[in-house]
């Protein structure tokens, strides 16, 4: 989901996942993909920030300009979006509860 920031209609905010991409001359790029369209990250000096961020899911502002074949999307700023938390809940057992059956 893309959204322009006001007072400023071509800066835009998205919310995606980073995925790396190989690019026509064999370097890894990245992009993020929002649920409606793919951004190609351009890897200038803050673009490559996200590179410690593949799979993650964030919220990044930029520029967005539209190409023949991709979206892209010159970061100017991002942060990580918080989720809940993929742990598993600590799950106490009574004792009791259990089944204590004879192996006979």
């Amino acid at each position: 989901m893309a959204r322009e920031k006001k007072g400023s209609p071509k800066e835009t905010t998205i919310v995606g996942f980073i995925e790396e991409i190989e690019l026509e001359d064999d370097e890894t790029g990245l992009q993020i993909v929002d649920e409606e369209h793919a951004y190609r990250v351009e890897m200038d000096r803050q673009g490559r920030k996200l590179l410690d961020y593949v799979e993650e899911e964030v919220e990044a502002t930029g520029f967005v300009t539209k190409g023949s074949d991709a979206r892209e999307i010159k970061i100017t700023r991002f942060r990580l979006v918080e989720g809940y938390d993929d742990e598993e809940e600590e799950v106490d057992f009574d004792e009791d509860f259990l089944d204590h059956r004879d192996d006979d």
